[in-house]
């Protein structure tokens, strides 16, 4: 009787066994859940792009603690979204990160702002500590900027990880100008000073040296003088790609824009600066040129000029006659040969037929010569005391 009391029937039973699966199935879901631990994901930019210099910069993906054989994590996969009007994605990095001996690994396109990379090995846990990989990208705006670099969606992970993402922390790419200390962007006049005539315009060469690394499409240059001269127009020697623009001018200055398509090549640009003598029949006055560059230069050091100008009545010349030069051709050498007062000379310029410019010589030394490349040539001399000399050359 007493057995009997205390037996369960079949319908106990069952119930017993299921509120025990239940019970069972509970108790495994709530272990699993305690055993997966939460961790956040963090972006970083690592160093800032230099427009002047090196624009790359690597972007990794971290997790805030290290990785274990026991979280199980086999696969993570994470969707990247940036600007590509400010950085351009270069290629996946995984040397040197905890998946550098991935199974698989690689990087793709999800649509044009968003980039994705992955990594998963069929056996052997990610487990470590450091980044999990890494993102290169290149800088491609002109001027120094920041943008940022985010998840565009939650990250994947297979699904017997023990992790399981928390915050996701984006990056800030910062842009920086750093040119070297010694890159420099001057405007020099040829020489030191010059003698004018009254009421006779006379040609100032202006000389702008741009520098190897410097990037810039536009700059500003002003020609200035006192109230003994007057600045008439400043303009290009040279006719080329270059633009330049007058936005400022008055009897005393006159401030010219240059503009380039591209950002401009090094070289030396030249300008001609005509001025005029309107003091009195003495008197000595300065003529001064400065340079502005725009923003986003690149250039560390910006100088300018000045140049002593002296009144003279020339009346000495005139008694003994003006300076005479003349041309003689070398045929041994093939070259045209100056003859006359040779140091008199600051530029030599030099035009072939159809009006292209052959050389141009700045500060020539003797013997001063010009090609004979072709059969008829035209020639600029610019002396120091601002007059022009031209003459056509033919064989």
């Amino acid at each position: 009787m007493w057995l009997q009391k205390w037996s369960w029937s079949g319908r106990q039973r069952r119930c017993w066994a299921t509120a025990w699966l239940a019970v069972t199935f509970v108790a495994a879901v709530t272990v699993q859940l305690h055993a997966q631990r939460v961790v956040d994901v963090q972006l970083t930019a690592l160093g800032n792009p230099n427009i002047c210099g090196d624009r790359e910069v690597v972007v990794t993906v971290s997790l805030d603690s290290p990785l274990y054989t026991s979280d199980s994590l086999l696969l993570f996969e994470f969707a990247i979204e940036y600007n590509p009007s400010v950085l351009e994605f270069v290629s996946p990095l995984f040397i040197g990160t905890l998946a550098e001996d991935a199974d698989y690994s690689g990087s793709g396109r999800i649509d044009s702002i968003t980039l994705r990379v992955y990594a998963f090995n069929v056996t052997r846990p990610f487990r470590g500590q450091g980044p999990l990989c890494g993102l290169l990208f290149r800088y491609r705006s002109e001027c120094p900027d920041t943008s940022s670099v985010r998840f565009a969606y939650e990250p994947e992970k297979n699904q017997e990880a023990k992790i399981l993402y928390g915050a996701l922390r984006s990056a800030i790419v910062t842009a920086v100008e750093q040119p070297p200390a010694n890159r420099s962007l001057t405007a020099q006049f040829p020489f030191d000073s010059i003698r004018l005539q009254q009421d006779r315009d006379a040609i100032l060469p202006v000389h702008i040296r741009i520098p190897e690394g410097a990037s810039f499409r536009q700059w500003r240059v002003t020609v200035a003088t006192d109230s003994l001269m007057e600045v008439r127009q400043v303009r290009l020697a040279e006719v080329d790609s270059l633009q330049s623009v007058v936005i400022e001018q008055s009897p005393r200055t006159i401030t010219v824009q240059i503009e380039s398509p591209s950002p401009v090549a090094p070289r030396t640009v030249s300008l001609e600066a005509t001025v005029r003598w309107v003091g009195s029949d003495s008197g000595m006055s300065r003529a001064i040129v400065r340079i502005e560059p725009a923003s986003c230069t690149c250039i560390a050091v910006v100088e300018g000029d000045s140049l002593l100008v002296r009144y003279e009545s020339l009346s000495t010349i005139a008694e003994s006659g003006a300076p005479v030069f003349t041309w003689h051709y070398d045929a041994a050498s093939q070259v045209w040969k100056l003859c006359g007062p040779t140091e008199q000379v600051v530029a030599l310029v030099q035009w072939d037929l159809m009006g292209r410019q052959i050389e141009r010589i700045v500060a020539p030394t003797d013997p001063i010569v010009a090609s004979a490349s072709s059969r008829w040539s035209a020639v600029a001399l610019y002396l120091r005391n601002g007059n022009v000399v031209r003459t056509i050359l033919v064989r």
